[in-house]
C-alpha cells in the first residue's frame, strides 16, 4: 500500500519489523495486554483514507474483535448515534475527527479517557475558545509497545465453522427505509465475497491478471466505507496489487498519482467519473496507457459518461457494480474480463408487486441470497425481520433481469429518506416533511425537502420574505446535524400536506414528486434509453449518498 499523499509511506509485505504483519501483531498485542480488548469487543475507526487501516483491522481481528468504521465527515450528533448502537470499546481516530468524536463520545454517554487512540500525531485544536491539546496515545506509539513486549500474543483462533457467524464488522447502511444500521458481516462473507469477486474477474490463471504488476487508485471510496474495505482493500491484495490511499479526493492530484504510480485500475464513483468525462486536460497527459480496468460504483452513470470514459481511456474496460450492504458488497458487475452479471453462488429472485415471480424482462423488487449474505441489522430484530428471512434478502429495488443475466435496475433509495425527514421534525416550524430524491449533474441525486409548516406560523403563508427565512432556517437546522453530503442542496418546498400511498403505513406517495422534479430538471443524468430509466448493471449500493 502506497500513501499517495505523502508519497513516501509505504506498506508493504515483507517480514520486517516495521512491515505490516509484524505490525499488526505488535498492536494487537498491546490491544490484548493494555486495553484488554478480546472477542466480541469493538473497535471503531473514525478516519479519512489512511495506509495504516489493515493495520488496525487485522490486530483487531487476531484477538477476536469487530471492527467498525465511521464516515469521517460525519457530524458529532451522527457519530454519537452510531457510537450508541456498537458500545466500542476503543476508537482509533484521525487528528482531524478528535474534536468531533470527543463531543460524540460525550453526548452517547462514553468516557473517552482510555479510549481513544490517534491514528496519526495530533495537533492542537481550538475548544471553548482556548487552544486544548489533549494527550493520546498514537497508532505508532502502541505498535512500537507492542514489538517490544516479550510476553508473546495469544491470537483468537476460530472452530471448524465459525467463521460463517463469526462478526468481522459492523458497516452501516440504511437499508430500504429508517436510520442507519449496523449491518453485521462475518468473516465467512467477506472472504466468500472477495473470491466470488475474484472469480468473476477471471483471476485463476488469467495471464493478465496474475503476470503483471497492477495497482488500485481507491478514488473519493472511503476504505472504512463497506466498498472500501471490500474491494479496495482486501480484494485489491488478495489479487496481488498495490493500492494507492489518498486522504482526499482531488482530480488533478488523482490523475497526477495514475502516472507517478502507473495505476492500472480505478474504483470510482460518479462524480468523479463525470468529472474525467468532462475534463480537457486529460488529453494532454499520458494516463490513458496505464489504466486497464475503471469500475464505477454507488450510483449509475449515463452511457453518455460511460462512451466519454471509453473515449478518455480506449484501453480500459469500464463498468459498473450493483450490489449493497446486506449483501457484503457486490451482487453483479462487469468485471475486467468482460464477464457480466450476477457473481457465482449468488441466486436472484424477482417479485412482482401481487408477489408472483416475476419473468424475463419484467420488473419486480429484487431478493437475493448467497454465502455473503449478511447476518442480520445489529441490535434491530424489527428491520432484521423485514430485511432477512429463509436465507433472503430484500433488496428494495426495483429491477428486471433478461435472459442472459443483465441486470437492469429500474428505481432505488439513494438517501436515507426517514434519516433526514425524522431531523427534520425535530425544527419547531416543520409539522410534516417528506425528502425525495432530484438529479443532479455531478452528484448524482441530492435531497429536496417537501415541508408543511406548523401551524405556529400558517398565517404567514403569503409572506414569501417569511418563508424565505424559514427556509434558510430549516436548511441549516439540517446542516448543522447532518454530513455534508445530506445536505438540503435540492432545497425546501412548502405545501400543505403529504399525500400518502399507503393510508394504513402512512407512507408517502414519493413517485410523483420524484418524477416530476426529473421532468424540471430536464438534464437528468439517468436519462433513460428509449424512455424507460434503464441502467446495466447498475451502481454499488454501499455508499448512502456519495460525499462532496
Amino acid at each position: 500500500m502506497q500513501d499517495g499523499g505523502k508519497g513516501f509511506e509505504t506498506l508493504k509485505f515483507e517480514a520486517t519489523p516495521f512491515m505490516p504483519r509484524p505490525a499488526s501483531e505488535s498492536l494487537a498485542s498491546t490491544l490484548q495486554y493494555i486495553y484488554g480488548i478480546g472477542s466480541e469487543d469493538v473497535v471503531l475507526i473514525a478516519s479519512p483514507n489512511h495506509v495504516d487501516y489493515p493495520v488496525v483491522i487485522w490486530a483487531v481481528h487476531q484477538i477476536g474483535g469487530i471492527v467498525t468504521c465511521t464516515n469521517p465527515q460525519f457530524t458529532a450528533e451522527e457519530l454519537s448515534y452510531q457510537i450508541g448502537i456498537c458500545k466500542p470499546s476503543l476508537i482509533v481516530v484521525h487528528s482531524g475527527n478528535l474534536k468531533a468524536m470527543l463531543i460524540a463520545s460525550s453526548m452517547a454517554g462514553l468516557a473517552s479517557n482510555g479510549r481513544v487512540v490517534l491514528m496519526d500525531d495530533a495537533e492542537p485544536f481550538e475548544c471553548d475558545n482556548r487552544t486544548a491539546p489533549p494527550i493520546f496515545p498514537t497508532l505508532s506509539g502502541l505498535v512500537h509497545e507492542g514489538a517490544a513486549r516479550s510476553a508473546p500474543l495469544v491470537p483468537y483462533t476460530m472452530q471448524q465453522g465459525e467463521a460463517k457467524d463469526k462478526v468481522a464488522f459492523f458497516c452501516w447502511s440504511s437499508g430500504t427505509t429508517g436510520n442507519p444500521k449496523a449491518v453485521a458481516i462475518s468473516h465467512y462473507a467477506i472472504m466468500c465475497n472477495i473470491i466470488q469477486m475474484a472469480v468473476h474477474n477471471g483471476l485463476r490463471g488469467h495471464p493478465d491478471q496474475m503476470g503483471s504488476p497492477r495497482s488500485w487508485h481507491p478514488g473519493d471510496i472511503a476504505l472504512g466505507d463497506v466498498a472500501g474495505l471490500v474491494i479496495a482493500l482486501h480484494l485489491s491484495l488478495f489479487s496481488a496489487m498495490s493500492v494507492v490511499v489518498i486522504p482526499k479526493y482531488e482530480l488533478r492530484s488523482m490523475v497526477a498519482s495514475i502516472q507517478q504510480y502507473s495505476i492500472s485500475h480505478l474504483l470510482l464513483v460518479p462524480p468523479q467519473a463525470i468529472a474525467l468525462s468532462k475534463h480537457s486536460f486529460l488529453s494532454d497527459r499520458s494516463v490513458d496507457s496505464h489504466v486497464k480496468y475503471i469500475l464505477i460504483g454507488a450510483a449509475p452513470v449515463s452511457p453518455h459518461v460511460q462512451q466519454s470514459l471509453v473515449k478518455l481511456f480506449p484501453r480500459a474496460q469500464i463498468g459498473q457494480a450493483y450490489g449493497l450492504t446486506e449483501m457484503t458488497t457486490t451482487v453483479a458487475l462487469v468485471s475486467s474480463c468482460q464477464r457480466r452479471g450476477p457473481l457465482g453462488s449468488i441466486k436472484a429472485r424477482v417479485l412482482k408487486s401481487d408477489g408472483r415471480l416475476a419473468a424475463h424482462g419484467e420488473r419486480g423488487e429484487l431478493f437475493v441470497k448467497g454465502p455473503s449474505n449478511a447476518l442480520c441489522y445489529y441490535k434491530n430484530p424489527r428491520a432484521t425481520r423485514e430485511t432477512f428471512f429463509d436465507g433472503w434478502v430484500r433488496t428494495g429495488d426495483e429491477v428486471a433481469i433478461s435472459e442472459d443475466n443483465e441486470v437492469y435496475v429500474y428505481d432505488r433509495v439513494k438517501v436515507a429518506p426517514a434519516e433526514l425527514e425524522g431531523c427534520l421534525l425535530g425544527h419547531p416550524f416543520v409539522d410534516d416533511a417528506c425528502v425525495v430524491g432530484v438529479p443532479h449533474p455531478l452528484m448524482g441525486e441530492i435531497p429536496l425537502a417537501y415541508v408543511v409548516p406548523s401551524p405556529s406560523i400558517a398565517d404567514w403563508t403569503n409572506d414569501d420574505q417569511f418563508y424565505s427565512t424559514i427556509s434558510e432556517d430549516i436548511s441549516k437546522y439540517v446542516a448543522t446535524r447532518k454530513a455534508g453530503y445530506k445536505h438540503l442542496r435540492g432545497g425546501i418546498r412548502f405545501i400543505e400536506s403529504i399525500p400518502v400511498r399507503d393510508a394504513v403505513m402512512g407512507l408517502p406517495e414519493k413517485s410523483k414528486w420524484e418524477d416530476s422534479e426529473k421532468n424540471i430538471e430536464g438534464q437528468s443524468q439517468f436519462q433513460p434509453t428509449n424512455g424507460v430509466r434503464q441502467i446495466r448493471v447498475s451502481a454499488v449500493m454501499m455508499l448512502t449518498l456519495v460525499p462532496s
